[in-house]
């Protein structure tokens, strides 16, 4: 059972205790991230519900309705660091499973961290210098001696003001402004600043810079810099890895590390768009992202078609983390979804008893979000069980309507649709858009389209269905 009480904290200040060094208090902040576990010592009650807790180092101030007393032991679990700490107690006799689906529960797949940190994370080579298709995670794998050295921005800034790394650029497009799009290596970039060309003639460019975004001057026809301006790049940061191949860089990015299908795999989850789910061919679209998570990578695997999932973003994570250990940034992104995707496996497993199919979403513009499939155990007779028959809620937490449910039960002759908001001004509001969506319905007539009051958070509402009802959880999420 899940006990509603208000939430237990809202961070005021981590401050280091006293005498503690910087390196200390830094390893504690780094234990505050979404989905840890933790535990926290009641250091003194200062009134008005405010509390001073100790973890790891750390002293801060936190707000509650809980009752906490002095002296008092708690184990804690990070709900979310922004736009201030919360907290959720959670009882210590709890499966390891089910303490990380209380932070995690409903949480949306959102890769595009994790590919930010491998695409701007550089590393070179103890040893050897390789670039480009020379790197491969077999390398990487090799657990005889590192063969990793992560480089800082200074250390690359330092590598390129020695070196004489050039490339050929041909201007393809001028769109005015002091901005032109050339092509490098096979990609198409674009830059800012005088390049002097015109559309199909080439230059020959230095690079300057390579943080936080690359810069290159032009060099004349004696290889001579010109006395313009850098030329700095604008766009198409995600083909920085072939940029530091045509460069011939002795270093490479993260993402580089991975193989071309790994890489591809991340693009196009980071890339999926609501607007693509309206076009034809949608569906199928969906179905192979859902496929491509590999929520179903253990059944497979004791199938014996292990090398099914090679490909599937469960695996491709769990190699990230093997290839990165002691990257913190990029470890604790893969380690993130990751956990997310874990938490879900075992939120399905818990659903059997209710005849339940749970779909998380892709959508990173989303806070919370799934989709929850009613599969029914049919009836007796064919007359019980109608085959077109389907019912499904989609929950939702979005940045400026907040929590969102919403119920669609469709039969062979109509469709049934009830959105459910977190207030009545709410559900006023998206009922404005009531005959927009009539036009966009087309499977079968809509009987019945209705607005109300009454949704949940997500995350809270997926553990009612899971946890046993004499489970006692503190539930102190807002």
């Amino acid at each position: 059972m899940i006990t509603s009480t208000s939430q237990i904290a809202a961070l005021y200040g981590p401050q280091g205790s006293s005498g503690l060094q910087s390196q200390k208090a830094q390893s504690g902040g780094a234990q505050m991230e979404p989905g840890r576990a933790g535990s926290a010592t009641v250091i003194e009650s200062r009134g008005q519900n405010m509390f001073l807790l100790e973890t790891a180092g750390l002293r801060f101030e936190v707000q509650s309705n809980v009752p906490l007393v002095k002296g008092e032991q708690i184990q804690f679990q990070v709900l979310r660091t922004a736009p201030v700490l919360e907290l959720q107690i959670v009882d210590p006799g709890l499966p390891s499973q089910a303490r990380q689906a209380l932070a995690l529960a409903g949480d949306v797949i959102n890769v595009k961290p994790l590919l930010q940190s491998l695409q701007k994370s550089f590393f070179s080579t103890s040893g050897s210098v390789l670039t480009g298709s020379a790197v491969s995670s077999d390398i990487a794998r090799q657990d005889s001696q590192p063969v990793l050295q992560k480089m800082d921005a200074g250390a690359v800034e330092q590598l390129i003001r020695q070196g004489n790394y050039t490339v050929k650029a041909t201007v393809t497009e001028l769109l005015g402004e002091n901005r032109a799009v050339v092509r490098i290596g096979g990609e198409s970039y674009q830059l800012q600043g005088a390049i002097g060309a015109e559309v199909g003639e080439s230059k020959v460019l230095q690079l300057q810079s390579l943080q936080p975004v690359p810069g290159f001057v032009v060099l004349n026809a004696g290889g001579v810099p010109g006395n313009t301006q850098p030329l700095l790049l604008t766009g198409q940061m995600q083909s920085l890895p072939a940029l530091v191949r045509a460069l011939q860089l002795p270093l490479f990015s993260g993402l580089e590390l991975l193989q071309p299908t790994q890489q591809q795999l991340l693009h196009s989850m980071e890339g999926l768009q609501p607007i693509q789910l309206q076009e034809p061919g949608a569906g199928e679209l969906l179905k192979t992202s859902l496929e491509q998570l590999g929520l179903r990578s253990e059944i497979l695997a004791n199938q014996g078609k292990g090398q099914d999932t090679v490909a599937q973003l469960k695996s491709v994570l769990a190699e990230i983390s093997q290839i990165f250990k002691g990257q913190e940034e990029i470890s604790t992104a893969a380690g993130r979804i990751l956990a997310t995707l874990e938490s879900s496996q075992f939120i399905q497993a818990s659903l059997q008893q209710e005849n339940g199919v749970l779909f998380p979403l892709l959508f990173s513009f989303l806070e919370k979000g799934y989709l929850l499939v009613d599969q029914e155990a049919g009836g007796r007779n064919e007359e019980e069980n109608k085959e077109n028959d389907c019912s499904c809620t989609l929950h939702l937490t979005v940045e400026g309507l907040g929590n969102i449910r919403v119920r669609c039960v469709q039969t062979a002759e109509a469709v049934r649709i009830a959105f459910f908001l977190d207030t009545r001004e709410k559900a006023d509001f998206v009922a404005t858009f009531g005959a927009e969506l009539k036009e966009t319905i087309s499977s079968a007539p809509l009987l019945s389209l209705s607005f109300a009051a009454g949704a949940g958070a997500p995350g809270t509402t997926l553990l009612q269905k899971i946890l046993p009802d004499d489970q006692s959880i503190l539930d102190t999420s807002a």
